[in-house]
């Protein structure tokens, strides 16, 4: 499984309020947005099903939003353009890394979060929770005493939070820390 931070280009600072994820093995896209997100910093597409209420988009939308950042298959030039990238057939997602989701129509781009990461599924659990609390990050530090721009961090999966952080995270939130192996 890839995972993409889904980010705006001329927002690079603000964490990411959606995930774009590739399954390999099934050759299966997914998008997760946060149930928090301000749908101003949304891809169109994504803001829409965001105001809709649906937050866990399934391979049939996540594909279209992919297919709208890459070349169509029906380009008449296709071959040419296959040949020139080094392809020996049609693969969205390889198209899809070439410009990493930039296109045209937006200021959107993706961000691979690392495998190696255990961080990457508490960025995307740290960034709901605060965006469903309505809090800002600098709100967030302010009332957990961790750092602004180590929750930024934390919330990209550019760190793996100890659980002392996630802890104080957690009391930030007026929450508390649960973890469960199932």
């Amino acid at each position: 499984m890839r995972i993409f931070a889904i980010k705006n280009q001329k927002h690079k600072k603000r964490p990411a309020q959606s995930w774009l994820y590739y399954d390999e093995d099934n050759y299966e896209f997914s998008i997760k947005i946060s149930k928090g997100a301000d749908t101003s910093d949304l891809p169109l597409m994504l803001s829409c099903l965001a105001e809709k209420g649906e937050f866990e988009v399934g391979d049939k939308w996540a594909r279209r939003f992919v297919q709208s950042r890459i070349i169509p298959p029906e380009r008449q030039n296709l071959g040419a353009i296959l040949l020139s990238h080094g392809l020996e057939y049609y693969d969205e997602f390889e198209f899809l890394m070439f410009d990493m989701g930039r296109c045209c129509h937006d200021d959107y781009y993706l961000e691979e979060i690392q495998e190696t990461s255990a961080a990457k599924p508490y960025s995307y659990l740290v960034a709901e929770a605060r965006n469903k609390a309505g809090l800002t990050q600098m709100q967030l530090a302010e009332s957990s005493g961790i750092k602004q721009c180590n929750i930024s961090r934390i919330e990209n999966g550019a760190v793996d939070p100890s659980l002392e952080t996630l802890e104080a995270i957690a009391k930030g939130l007026g929450k508390k820390l649960d973890i469960r192996f199932i």
